[in-house]
């Protein structure tokens, strides 16, 4: 079981990507805050920052994350949204992940309010050239909320439809 382990884990290094640098962003995003996976209940917009290693690793951050909820006239200003990401190439141009985020941000409209909360994620890219990536991620947030103090809930659903350019 050890061995099996030990090669399934090498085995995942050495499919990573190879080209180490820096990268940058732009996103739609579909936001349920409702958490019933109506997909467009709210829709925000993010410039990404990251780093990517040779190993695989990713680590990244929003710098902007405007969140509009139709109708209601809320909207959040995400403060900053930092990622921690593994891709598995599959071959040139394929490329899934996952990982794991923070939040931390001001939530507005109704009443403003500070907080911190985690998510899951998983994405695929799909790289048209070598430094041009078409991204697509779902992240999950995990409910866990510290500062909040009205009915934000923090088990959301997110897909993000984006591109992303490495240097």
């Amino acid at each position: 079981m050890k061995k099996l382990l030990l090669t399934s884990f090498a085995a995942l290094m050495f499919t990573a990507t190879a080209d180490a640098g820096f990268y940058v962003g732009g996103y739609v995003s579909g936001f349920d805050i409702k958490d019933n996976f109506a997909i467009f209940d709210n829709i925000a917009l993010d410039a990404t920052v990251g780093y990517r290693f040779t190993n695989g690793l990713r680590v990244e951050a929003d710098v902007l994350g405007i969140m509009m909820e139709p109708g209601f006239g809320d909207f959040r200003f995400g403060l900053m949204q930092a990622r921690a990401l593994y891709d598995i190439k599959i071959n040139d141009q394929l490329v899934p992940y996952f990982g794991i985020g923070v939040d931390t941000g001001i939530y507005s409209g109704r009443a403003e309010q500070f907080a911190f909360t985690g998510a899951l994620v998983a994405g695929v890219a799909y790289y048209l050239d070598r430094n041009l990536a078409l991204d697509l991620m779902y992240t999950r947030g995990l409910g866990i909320a510290l500062g909040y103090t009205n009915d934000i809930n923090t088990f959301n659903n997110e897909v993000r439809l984006g591109m992303r350019y490495h240097f």
